[in-house]
């Protein structure tokens, strides 16, 4: 199943995002050159199949409140600063519907994918959502945006590492035993 994924983009979209149901209003953020029909597109610059252009280091999405049921973020908040990703995720908490899924696909942090391209400026693992995770012990003051998690996979697209015993252990240790992260945040609203 993975090697599809591997082969085909579009496969990997139906894998990790692409929710078939029609009624659903759907945000594709920064999707570049992959479009996802169905979706709202959105990028940087002008593009076929993009809907809508926006910078979204410079809030706010020009999108109404509470306007998407799913929002899918493939290999872009990676190359969101430390500077704009809590206003990036603040935005996506505005612009979600109560319930909202955002699905996201990053390369993991212990990869060549991750520290391999020059714009890549947040790292993700294991863990990395527990900021927005409700607890007693500390009060997050910067954000008032709540994500219950819903999934967090990690990926190893092909060869021999799909094999490999004791992956989650090895990858502590050794770069590239996996390729990507995988995350689903349902968006809490009262």
């Amino acid at each position: 199943m993975l090697r599809k994924i591997f082969r085909n983009v579009k496969t990997e979209y139906d894998q990790f995002g692409a929710t078939k149901t029609s009624d659903l209003k759907k945000l594709n953020l920064c999707s570049g050159n992959n479009t996802l029909k169905g979706y709202v597109n959105t990028d940087m610059f002008k593009g076929p199949g993009i809907d809508k252009v926006f910078d979204i280091r410079k809030p706010p999405f020009p999108f109404k409140e509470n306007e998407f049921d799913e929002i899918y973020c493939r290999h872009i908040l990676n190359h969101i600063s430390e500077d704009h990703r809590m206003e990036v995720f603040d935005e996506l908490y505005r612009i979600g519907k109560p319930g909202c899924v955002i699905k996201i696909l990053v390369p993991f942090a212990w990869s060549n994918g991750s520290f391999g391209h020059i714009q890549h400026q947040s790292f993700f693992v294991k863990g990395s959502f527990n900021y927005y995770k409700t607890s007693k012990f500390f009060d997050i003051k910067e954000t008032k945006a709540e994500f219950k998690l819903l999934k967090e996979e990690l990926i190893t697209y092909g060869g021999f590492r799909r094999f490999l015993p004791l992956k989650d252990f090895l990858s502590k240790f050794l770069i590239n035993i996996y390729d990507d992260i995988y995350y689903e945040l349902r968006i809490v609203k009262n």
